[in-house]
């Protein structure tokens, strides 16, 4: 969601790539129906595997909360930890709140990113 809505708010401006350590090649029903209700078609995303390359490629990495395992964060790029709820499995109206809570994360770090003097 975070890499979609990253895409979406920045209006293509900043590369996001969603990577995870549970990797899968399918994303959870609710999460592509509370995503189509911002008009962000989830047809082709799926978590890719966090990779060293991945990490040490990033300027910034954004982790969804620690508890998904130790991660190393290369020391030249800024990391973010958002402790959000886990959208996989739950109730449309919590991945509604999930959903919203990453939006207003994204819209600050897209404001922040944009607004900064280069």
């Amino acid at each position: 969601m975070a890499a979609a809505l990253m895409a979406l708010r920045s209006e293509g401006r900043i590369a996001a790539h969603s990577a995870g350590s549970t990797a899968s090649d399918a994303i959870d029903p609710a999460v592509t129906h509370v995503m189509a209700e911002l008009d962000v078609d989830m047809g082709e995303a799926y978590a890719k595997p966090l990779s060293d390359e991945v990490l040490q490629a990033a300027d910034i990495v954004v982790t969804m909360g620690r508890s998904v395992g130790h991660v190393e964060i290369p020391d030249e790029s800024r990391h973010i930890d958002w402790r959000v709820g886990d959208p996989t499995g739950a109730e449309i109206d919590e991945v509604r709140v999930v959903r919203d809570d990453i939006d207003r994360r994204v819209q600050a770090l897209v404001s922040a990113l944009l607004d900064r003097p280069r």
